[in-house]
């Protein structure tokens, strides 16, 4: 998994795969949900989280969703939303929350 946020406040979880380009197979999809799986049933602190499986894809133009590797799990998204992300970071960033550093950083490598 390229990316794994834990947001105790909310009580979620994102695990997110990137391809930048390259293809979603859909047994890797698979072996990082299981263990996903595994490591929130070693951690009793995480069982209450919910999860979303997220697949970033540079190439991805939101069409055919549901034909995409584990769709039924995998929520496929294109990189149209991460300029939102990275204004909204710099805007926290400013205000001192070093914590948005990170999502800025990411913003910008992709």
């Amino acid at each position: 998994m390229d990316l794994f946020v834990i947001d105790p406040q909310n009580k979620v979880i994102l695990v997110v795969e990137n391809k930048a380009g390259a293809m979603h197979y859909e047994d890797q999809l698979d072996v990082y949900r299981d263990s996903f799986g595994t490591l929130v049933a070693d951690n009793p602190g995480l069982r209450d989280y919910h999860h979303v499986f997220i697949a970033l894809d540079r190439e991805f133009d939101g069409e055919d969703c549901d034909q995409r590797p584990c769709a039924n799990y995998w929520l496929h998204l294109g990189y149209d939303w991460l300029k939102i992300s990275a204004t909204r970071a710099l805007m926290h960033v400013s205000r001192g929350n070093s914590a948005a550093k990170l999502v800025v950083s990411y913003c910008n490598r992709q």
